[in-house]
């Protein structure tokens, strides 16, 4: 005795619905040339109830702080600034206690050097301001891309590509002291590296 099986087409499912476009701010591309870039750079963060964005200011091209308006979806610069340089990459890690950022460029100068700058949330003004002794500059040079984060115990990390290699360096007694750069032990890091 054999059955029929009838096949059945699968059920129809509306379309999804229309996403929600805000038109954003812009920059000057003859001055900031890549401003948000194409790497794994966290560039955004949540805290009191709001997101906050490390953005290029449109007239100023400057890297700050920015709160975002939920209400019109506009980007407002608090005034507090991140990096004075339009060329630097910025990465953000907000751990609920501080704000921390690690910028700089991809050559190989002092114009281009990472600093680490730590920002403290003052809730009653509702913005960031920068800590005393900050920024540090944990690297002289430019390189690519540094990317941060925190251990268990609170100590930070950054790492970095200079040279086809990836480079590290961590938090020694406090957040304004921090160990030489060393190499990682692999051989070689497959990376891109895009100079913009």
């Amino acid at each position: 005795h054999e059955r029929g099986f009838r096949l059945q087409s699968p059920p129809t499912l509306p379309p999804p619905p229309a996403g929600l476009t805000f038109a954003d701010s812009a920059v000057d591309p003859t001055i900031v040339r890549a401003p948000t870039t194409s790497s794994a750079q966290s560039k955004l963060w949540y805290a009191d109830g709001q997101w906050w964005g490390a953005l290029f200011g449109r007239t100023t091209n400057r890297l700050g702080i920015y709160r975002l308006d939920a209400d019109t979806q506009v980007w407002a610069d608090t005034g507090e600034l991140i990096d004075e340089r339009p060329f630097a990459d910025v990465h953000v890690l907000w751990t609920g206690t501080h704000l921390y950022t690690v910028a700089g460029g991809s050559r190989p100068s002092e114009n281009h050097a990472i600093r680490v700058r730590r920002f403290t949330f003052d809730a009653k003004a509702v913005r960031f301001t920068l800590d005393a002794d900050f920024p540090v500059t944990i690297y002289p040079g430019g390189a690519s891309s540094p990317v941060m984060t925190a251990d268990s115990a609170g100590g930070l990390w950054v790492t970095f590509v200079r040279d086809g290699r990836v480079m590290v360096t961590h938090t020694l007694e406090n957040d304004t002291s921090w160990s030489a750069p060393i190499a990682l032990a692999s051989a070689a890091a497959a990376v891109d590296v895009v100079d913009v």
